[in-house]
Order: C-alpha cells, then structure tokens, then sequence
C-alpha cells in the first residue's frame, strides 16, 4: 500500500473515486514512482508474509500484515483522537496521556464488506532509558483489531509489542 507521505489524497494517481483509497503495488513492481518510498510517497510493507522480508515476520497476522492499513491516505490525526496535525504522541514519566474516546466505525456498506474508518499513533519518549515502559489500556473495543508495533519510526516498525502479534483486547 502506497500513499502520498503527508497522508493527502491520492485520488490523481489511483483514478479511484474514493478518496481514502491508497495505491496498491505488487512486491515486484520496481518501475512505478508510486509504488517506492521516495520523494512525496511512503509504502508500507507487502500484505502477505510469503512477499516480505524476514525482518517482518514478527508483525504478521495469520500470515497477513495488518501494518498496511497505517499507509492508507485520509486518517486524519483528528479522526485518531489527536489535535496536532500528525499522529505523534509523545509520553513521560510524569503525565498520563489519553487518546478518546473514539467511534471509530463502519462508514459506508456492512462490518464485513466496506469503508473503515483506521487510525495509527506513533508514541515516543524522549529520554527514556532501556527497560523503561509504555502502558496502554484499551478501555473497549467492539468489532475491530487492534495491533501495537514497536520500532523508531511507523516504516520500521519489525517488533511486535504482543506475543505472535494478536490482536489487542480490552482491559
């Protein structure tokens, strides 16, 4: 999935008429200037495992990386609870950080087949030491999946914060 990197539309390029739609690129497609990591667009990593390289293998989900979704253009860090205009969140020590409540929901079609609303966070900790921690609770999730990554920026995200990647539960 490939997007332009500041998460606007890229409606011109994809010709769709939906203007959360990304640009989905085979792993194999090295020609296309939509479908790289330079200039004006970010990509994320292929969906299925058999196409990635191993340094992903600790995000994959029943073989799929749900990481994908992160690159799709339109998640607006207001839609994500945030009031910056990126989806930074930066944590201490000494201040409890609340994201929410959201509704994130079914936009158009039914839970099975249609338009998703999708958010993503980067937190960080600045001058955090090794073996210093992160806790999130997730107070209720109905009808979504959830996934926490660990890494120094969304593009290098290869740790998954929970055992074999499953999915976060509330609580």
């Amino acid at each position: 999935m490939c997007g332009k990197a500041d998460g606007s539309s890229v409606i011109s390029v994809s010709g769709s008429s939906n203007q959360g739609h990304g640009i989905c690129c085979k792993p194999d497609n090295v020609t296309d200037k939509h479908c790289k990591s330079v200039g004006d667009y970010i990509c994320s990593q292929p969906i299925l495992a058999a196409d990635n390289d191993a340094k992903w293998k600790d995000i994959m989900s029943n073989g799929k990386n749900m990481q994908m979704i992160a690159y799709c253009p339109n998640i607006k860090p207001s839609t994500c609870g945030l009031t910056g205009t990126d989806h930074k969140i930066e944590v201490t020590e000494e201040t409890a950080t609340k994201v929410g409540p959201l509704a994130l929901k079914t936009k158009n079609g039914t839970t099975k087949s249609g338009l998703y609303d999708a958010c993503y966070w980067e937190l960080t900790a600045p001058g955090a030491t090794a073996g210093n921690s992160i806790k999130i609770t997730i107070t209720k999730a109905k009808n979504m999946e959830s996934y926490l990554y660990g890494g120094a920026t969304r593009a290098d995200a290869t740790t998954s914060a929970v055992g074999m990647n499953a999915k976060l539960v509330a609580g």
